[in-house]
């Protein structure tokens, strides 16, 4: 089956999901805490853990069509490459597509608001929605 291994990285958690090119499914999935004022070395530690977490929990041989990473802000999506001042500070400035991506299939890093209102519009509650309006939350709100 073919899929795209898919992240969510936040501030103090990141998630892992295999889900399905087509839509309709998803395998592995899995969340991690992000030791988030950790070093550079201990981020990517974290990283790499999740990955392999979801590959186990997936089982299954899987195809590979691509891997979708979502970052907050502000971030050089072309890249992958965090510039956050406030979380993650250790990864600043060094792109996470070396670490998460996966040779010969392409990598997209988006904003994570956008990733969220992108799901919801082609697999969610907005699907056949005619218009809609979504509002994001961040860390430390409320």
């Amino acid at each position: 089956m073919s899929m795209f291994l898919t992240y969510d990285i936040g501030g103090t958690h990141a998630r892992a999901a295999l889900v399905a090119a087509e839509g309709g499914g998803w395998r592995g999935h899995t969340q991690r805490a992000l030791r988030s004022r950790g070093t550079r070395e201990e981020l990517e530690a974290d990283l790499r853990a999740l990955t392999a977490e979801v590959w186990t929990r997936a089982g299954a041989e899987v195809e590979l069509a691509g891997v979708g990473i979502a970052l907050p802000g502000p971030t050089d999506y072309l890249t992958g490459t965090p510039w956050l001042e406030h979380k993650l500070v250790a990864l600043r400035g060094t792109s996470l597509v070396p670490l998460l991506g996966r040779a010969g299939v392409p990598v997209a890093c988006v904003n994570d608001a956008e990733a969220f209102a992108r799901g919801e519009l082609l697999q969610g509650a907005a699907r056949d929605a005619e218009r809609v309006l979504f509002l994001t939350l961040g860390t430390g709100l409320g």
